[in-house]
């Protein structure tokens, strides 16, 4: 990182639209770019608003920045404890009080992310970003445009930058003045990684973004299973094209969601049809892909049986695991643990978890807990991140 900067100059900031250029070396190389933020609703957003976007950029991957922007002293040494960096700017600004209490969730058009929209009140705003590539984003945007009331920042940052779920902040952040937006939520779900097995013996810090606001991973104590059962239940009408916007017809991903979906659909007693029910190109092995695909294998062991899931989705589960599948229920992957329970704001915690029932989610039992402790330690075998207890 030593010798390494980033700069953002030449900004031409007008209503519903921020053009600037970009300059940075990192290892020795040099680059010069342009940058965008356009939105779709005609708005102008503080000086501060554009710095915490950028920040979602740089992370630690630089020594030095500058940003050729007047901004706050607050938002300059927050970056900078952050970030562990050197930053400067075009001239520090008077610190505002500012008056915060709406809620925004960043919306990118997956399931747990349309689930989310129905568990929070109804004057959240919805945010999205347009990465501005079919490659990469198109699927989404046709998706979440459908959404009257979404709150778009189109941008090409992601030609630049290292793909980051911090990006997904950006819309949140330069809409923050407009909206008053204290808390930002986002999807998420349970045990998709390693973490998300661990015992809470307390709690973990807020993640804030520059300017203070909070950001919640409002489903992280939700399985895949559980956040596909609370989309089916609110919005059946998006499921088949929500999920054509986040996969390939016959990918891995989009047949594991077709699966969940088939499943949430018989629990609700609903008919749910998708555009596609083309099977998985390509069998798995157990292992292939990461911990969060394997942890709902187990479940579709249990729900469809071996001889289905060998044909269809995965191969060379490990003995053990089949053995005691059979003996649980696995009931915990369709209700909430209640571990980041504290995080949900007072003020709609209540409503939160009203939601949740409304969809037939109930919080985790005693025999619940004992049953994700059991297949935590047995994935703890194969996957060295995760610590049995």
């Amino acid at each position: 990182m030593e010798g390494s900067y980033i700069t953002f100059e030449n900004f031409k900031i007008e209503e519903g639209k921020i053009d600037f250029e970009c300059n940075d070396k990192v290892n020795g190389r040099e680059r010069s770019f342009k940058l965008y933020f356009h939105f779709n609703k005609p708005i102008l957003p503080s000086n501060d608003a554009i710095v915490c976007a950028l920040s979602t950029l740089f992370r630690r991957n630089y020594s030095k920045i500058y940003i050729n922007l007047r901004m706050s002293s607050r938002i300059l040494k927050n970056i900078e404890n952050s970030n562990k960096v050197e930053i400067t700017c075009n001239g520090i600004t008077r610190n505002q009080r500012e008056t915060r209490n709406g809620y925004s969730l960043n919306f990118s058009g997956g399931f747990d992310s349309l689930a989310c929209i129905y568990l929070l009140p109804e004057d959240t705003k919805l945010m999205s970003v347009d990465y501005d590539s079919k490659a990469i984003n198109g699927r989404e945007y046709e998706f979440f445009s459908l959404f009257n009331e979404v709150n778009i920042v189109k941008t090409n940052v992601r030609k630049f930058f290292r793909v980051s779920s911090l990006m997904n902040s950006i819309s949140s952040l330069l809409y923050s003045n407009t909206h008053g937006i204290k808390t930002q939520f986002s999807g998420n779900v349970l045990c998709s990684g390693p973490n998300g097995f661990m015992k809470m013996d307390k709690e973990v810090a807020k993640v804030r973004a520059p300017n203070g606001i909070e950001h919640i991973q409002l489903t992280y104590g939700l399985t895949q299973v559980a956040t596909t059962i609370i989309a089916c239940h609110y919005a059946p009408e998006y499921i088949s094209k929500s999920l054509d916007s986040c996969a390939d017809v016959g990918s891995e991903k989009y047949y594991r969601k077709q699966l969940l979906v088939r499943l949430a659909s018989q629990k609700l007693g609903k008919n749910i049809k998708i555009d596609s029910d083309k099977p998985q190109e390509k069998i798995l092995s157990w292992g292939d892909i990461n911990v969060g695909v394997d942890f709902i294998g187990i479940y579709f062991l249990k729900k469809f049986g071996i001889d289905f899931i060998n044909a269809t989705h995965m191969v060379n589960i490990p003995n053990e695991i089949i053995e005691i599948t059979n003996t649980l229920s696995l009931s915990f992957y369709e209700r909430y643990n209640t571990n980041r329970l504290y995080e949900i704001p007072k003020d709609i915690r209540g409503y939160f978890l009203s939601r949740l029932s409304d969809a037939g989610i109930i919080p985790y039992t005693e025999k619940d807990w004992k049953e994700f402790r059991i297949i935590a330690n047995c994935l703890a075998k194969y996957y060295p991140g995760i610590y049995p207890s």
